[in-house]
């Protein structure tokens, strides 16, 4: 069976006066169940990583498949939630993920995320953690098969953090693929079924593992420290 997302042989080179390799034959491929999570230094080339398997960018060498199909354009198929909420300040919260697909549907995603009662609110009125929901229910409206997620949890206080890991282990449980990038071990450790480590760019692939911890993850126990001690060894390779 072909992988769900499949980085194949990839190239990128961001043109300019100074031409700018972000990613150098990349090879990644995430399974259909997967919940892989990509560790890298900034700078890397993880954003350029998942925007090119949005569709919102395109290789310069290589190829990106999805589905057993190559990725030319954006799709609802693979829906990607940025490191900001980038919300429409204009629109209700219920507008602003319905602007993403049907009404009914935008109402789903809100319940599901337990936002209903926030549906006539406008961004400015909710804290930072409640706008990662909306934006994260806008990401969901088109009922994706994978999310591909861009550091959307980050400058949020642990709770509200913690609270956010656990909607999206309910949602990968429940049958969603997942791809998130981020550069906090903890939080990969905490969700990943499978972690990838990247170089500094251009990025190549240093490390890449499945991680057998039953959830939710013991932080304390002997098994978890291993694998901890294990990865943190791979991410000497960013030095």
């Amino acid at each position: 069976m072909d992988p769900l997302l499949d980085i194949r042989n990839v190239h990128k080179v961001f043109p300019g006066r100074t031409p700018v390799t972000a990613i150098e034959h990349l090879n990644i491929s995430v399974e259909k169940g997967d919940f892989a999570v990509i560790l890298g230094p900034s700078g890397c080339g993880k954003t350029t990583i998942l925007r090119l398997a949005a569709g919102l960018d395109f290789p310069t060498g290589g190829q990106v498949v999805f589905n057993g199909r190559p990725v030319q354009a954006p799709g609802r198929q693979r829906a990607l939630m940025f490191q900001e909420p980038r919300l429409f300040p204009w629109l209700t919260v219920e507008q602003n993920v319905a602007a993403a697909g049907p009404k009914e549907l935008a109402r789903r995603s809100l319940g599901s995320m337990g936002l209903t009662e926030f549906a006539a609110s406008y961004p400015h009125e909710l804290s930072g953690g409640m706008a990662r929901r909306v934006a994260l229910a806008r990401a969901l409206v088109g009922q994706p098969d994978i999310l591909l997620l861009d550091e959307p949890l980050s400058n949020l206080d642990l709770p509200v953090r913690r609270g956010l890991q656990s909607e999206l282990l309910r949602m990968w449980q429940q049958g969603l693929s997942c791809v998130l990038v981020t550069h906090e071990l903890e939080e990969a450790l905490v969700l990943a079924s499978r972690i990838l480590i990247l170089s500094p760019r251009p990025a190549r692939v240093l490390w890449d593992g499945q991680i057998p911890l039953p959830y939710p993850r013991d932080r304390r126990s002997d098994r978890y420290l291993a694998i901890k001690q294990e990865i943190q060894q791979a991410m000497e390779g960013w030095s």
